[in-house]
Order: structure tokens, then C-alpha cells, then sequence
């Protein structure tokens, strides 16, 4: 008996006990000339995410290059209404609720909740100053940091890729972990530490879709030892509102504006 004779006959047993007869594939997949791997062990270098039923390959490589391409052209809104509160323990313990109109660089700050009580006429500071959460000014890139892929793995009912990121230079402001959205390539989470003069924190940013355009902050915990106390920073964003423009008197006087005021989110 030949060897195809007795391969032919080992086959023939078991289809003719109803199981399916799988013909043997290339070792190279299709359409992923490139890397080589076998059937049953998937090389390392390629990450396998469930979308829509189907498994999608990406190489960490490839997924870098798709998020430096999402950020050169992420959405920046021109002008935006939202409110956020501030919870701090520790040497200070505060508790603040803001209502904020920002038109590029000039920013109307209304301190809605003082120490956890609502005021009957907020307190109004019109300023100019960047968005200090905005992903364009905190996002880690190539440029400036090292990435090293880590997993894959699930915020909720997201899938992400997860890198560890190394400083090229030195900032008070540190990355050390991103966390990619595997459908837009836009970051979800940030990992990070920050130096100063009196103590180091660590954190971490949280970042989502809002409407149909924009990629907005959510939520940032940040913690730092003072002394023999701990201290504990939490803020949260809502109610973003995405006005093509904002009147000019906006930034021009102290009193709250018509039509613009929205519901006051509870202080959380």
C-alpha cells in the first residue's frame, strides 16, 4: 500500500462515519503574504479582534500607523458648551461644579456649586487659555514616546490595544500606557504620571465619542501624596453641546446667558 493509498484509506474511515473531509491549506494565508504562520498557532506579531462576526488582522505596526493618521485628523469642534464637576480629598477637599463656553482660546468659567452647595448667581471668570484635556495636546505620538504593544483586551464593550509608551525626552507630564479603540484608532484611555516641585501624581484620562464628529474627555482620576496624605482628584464632563459659534458677549460680561444655561448636572 502506497503512502497515498493508506492517507486515502484513513480519510475514507472516518468521512464514511459522517465527519467532513478538510482539504489542507497553504501555511501562507490569503492575503497575508507576509507573515507566515501556521494553522493552529497564530504568530505573535498579529492580533486577532472580533468585528461584526468577522476576525480582522492587525499588526501592532499597522495599528500605529492608523492612529497617527486619526489623530492629523481628528475633528476639532469650533466652539463648545459643557459642564464638568470636580471632586478633591485630601489636603483640600472641595467639591465644584462648572459650566464652561469656550470658542478657541477665550473661555467663559461659570462656578455653578461652591463646596457642594449651589449658587444663586454663579461666579463668572472669562479667560484665555488652550484645553489642557484635548487629545491633540496629550495624546502620545511616535515622535515623542516609544510604544511597545502589550494585549488586546475589553473596556466594556470595546476593544482596544494597549501599549506601553516610553518618554524620548523629559516633560513634567508623562505617558506611560495608551489604550487604542480598535474600530477608530482614537485613544480611550491614558495612563500617566506627573512631576512637579511638591509631590508626584499618577492617572488616568478617559476619552469617548460625542456626536457624531468629535472625540471628546470623559472623565480624569489623578492621585499624588502631600505629605503623609493622600490626596484624590476626580472630574467628570457632560452635557457637551457643539454650537456652530458663540456671540461675542459671551466673553464680554458677567451674567448668565439666555438660552444657553442647559439643565445643572447633580455634583457627583
Amino acid at each position: 500500500m502506497t503512502s497515498q493509498e493508506l492517507r486515502a484509506s484513513f480519510v475514507d474511515f472516518f468521512v464514511n462515519r459522517g465527519h467532513k473531509h478538510i482539504s489542507s491549506a497553504s501555511l501562507i494565508p490569503d492575503q497575508m503574504a507576509t507573515t507566515l504562520f501556521t494553522i493552529a498557532i497564530a504568530a505573535a506579531v498579529i492580533l486577532f479582534i472580533p468585528m461584526e462576526g468577522v476576525f480582522a488582522a492587525t499588526a501592532p505596526g499597522v495599528v500605529l500607523a492608523n492612529y497617527e493618521s486619526a489623530l492629523a485628523h481628528l475633528a476639532v469642534p469650533d466652539a463648545q458648551t459643557y459642564f464638568y464637576n470636580v471632586e478633591q480629598v485630601g489636603v483640600s477637599n472641595l467639591l465644584e461644579n462648572h459650566r464652561i463656553y469656550r470658542d478657541g482660546m477665550s473661555v467663559r468659567d461659570e462656578t455653578i456649586v461652591l463646596d457642594g452647595h449651589t449658587l444663586s448667581v454663579p461666579l463668572v471668570r472669562v479667560l484665555s487659555a488652550p484645553d489642557r484635556y484635548a487629545l491633540t495636546n496629550l495624546a502620545p505620538t511616535p515622535a515623542r514616546y516609544q510604544f511597545d504593544f502589550v494585549s488586546t483586551a475589553h473596556l466594556g464593550n470595546v476593544v482596544v490595544y494597549l501599549f506601553r509608551t516610553t518618554s524620548l525626552g523629559t516633560a513634567a507630564f508623562t505617558v506611560d500606557e495608551v489604550a487604542i479603540d480598535a474600530r477608530t484608532f482614537l485613544p480611550r484611555t491614558i495612563r500617566f504620571h506627573s512631576s512637579g516641585v511638591a509631590a508626584r501624581g499618577t492617572g488616568l484620562l478617559t476619552y469617548a465619542p460625542v456626536g457624531s464628529s468629535y472625540w471628546m474627555i470623559q472623565s480624569a482620576v489623578a492621585r499624588a501624596p502631600v505629605g503623609s496624605l493622600q490626596t484624590r482628584e476626580y472630574i467628570t464632563w457632560s452635557a457637551y453641546q457643539f454650537p456652530r459659534s458663540l456671540p461675542p458677549s459671551t466673553f464680554g460680561r458677567f451674567a448668565p446667558l439666555p438660552g444657553l444655561e442647559g439643565s445643572i448636572p447633580s455634583p457627583q
